[in-house]
């Protein structure tokens, strides 16, 4: 790959980043906190999903072409697995502590709001 077509890479990635962020956004910035909850689980496990079909598909390549791979274009993409698998986990505990944190809290007090002025 060329200095040109990498750069225009990582400028293009960086674009499509941003256009999916911003999308994400909007599509949620007018929601319940428990719609945001779930909208951003199915989202994130559809990503999920996505990644780790093309993470077995570059591994099955990676290493039955071993003579063709370099070693270090190996341990480089178990690298970034590993940092995948580290912000899926910051992700999954911080979705679910926004869970508890939020949406249970916020129904709670709902119910408790109601259970007063029933009483």
């Amino acid at each position: 790959m060329t200095q040109d077509r990498f750069v225009e890479t990582i400028k293009g990635m960086a674009k499509e980043y941003l256009e999916k962020l911003k999308a994400l956004e909007e599509q949620t910035k007018d929601m319940t906190p428990d719609r945001f909850w779930r909208t951003v689980r199915i989202h994130g496990e559809r990503t999920l999903d996505g990644f780790r079909s093309v993470q077995q598909s570059c591994l099955r390549s990676i290493f039955l072409d071993k003579e063709k791979i370099p070693e270090d274009l190996r341990e480089g993409f178990q690298s970034l697995c590993r940092y995948f698998d580290e912000m899926q986990a910051l992700f999954w505990v911080t979705s679910d502590r926004y869970f508890s944190d939020v949406v249970e809290q916020k129904e709670a007090t709902k119910k408790l709001q109601g259970d007063n002025h029933e009483g």
